[in-house]
């Protein structure tokens, strides 16, 4: 009798010890254990670390944006994530700047071609399976050509420009898994401070218009992460 009790619990045991082998991992699948990668530390884990960037692309009405933003940080939570980005934009917008020609007296037209370079922080929240709410705080530093008028000729004359510009984008992204710690994600994001008075110039007609970079559009962006 004794002998049976003992193989029953022996067997429970076993049981229980492959039970506890199936855990789910970072990218949500079915895996065998790897406690190093999922036990719960405390302190600071290089596990939950973020490394990746990407690339993105805005469009509208007679302007391009292009750019690419790497980017760290750490995951918080299994849902929660933050960290810090450094990013280079390329801009161009048709007929973006005008100037006043003082030998003709007539407006010209010239296209609006500027570099950013812009430092900032960001934070995630997965709010359903690979669906998450992103966050992105950007100060832009851009520089530019423009324009003055002059009463000589050709009737105008150009000079090198720097201004700044803060950004806040609040979008949605979804990322898809290509391993057990390393993801695509896409992010489409909206500047809710694009039109804020820092962010606001006038022009020659003495109409209001944003030096955001992402005035009047959405900014797409597509990357790749390890630990997201």
């Amino acid at each position: 009798m004794k002998k049976i009790i003992l193989s029953l619990l022996m067997v429970c045991f076993l049981a229980t010890t492959l039970h506890a082998q199936v855990i789910y991992n970072s990218s949500g699948k079915k895996g065998e254990a790897q406690y190093k990668q999922n036990a719960q530390k405390e302190g600071f884990d290089p596990h939950k670390l973020i490394f990746g960037g990407g690339f993105g692309f805005g469009f509208g009405s007679g302007s391009l944006t292009l750019s690419i933003s790497p980017v760290a940080g750490y995951r918080f939570t299994d849902r929660f994530s933050a960290g810090l980005r450094l990013g280079y934009q390329y801009n161009w917008i048709k007929d973006g700047q005008y100037v006043i020609n003082g030998m003709s007296g007539m407006v010209e037209a010239k296209n609006f071609n500027y570099h950013i370079i812009g430092p900032g922080v960001w934070t995630r929240f997965i709010v359903w399976n690979n669906i998450f709410l992103h966050a992105a705080y950007e100060y832009n530093i851009f520089t530019y050509k423009s324009y003055n008028t002059t009463y000589t000729m050709p009737g105008t004359s150009s000079y090198r420009a720097w201004d700044h510009a803060n950004s806040l984008l609040l979008g949605i992204g979804l990322r898809q898994p290509v391993s057990d710690n390393a993801s695509f994600v896409l992010m489409v994001g909206y500047d809710v401070l694009q039109n804020i008075s820092s962010n606001m110039r006038t022009d020659v007609y003495g109409q209001k218009y944003s030096i955001s970079p992402y005035a009047g559009t959405l900014d797409v962006r597509i990357g790749f992460n390890i630990g997201f």
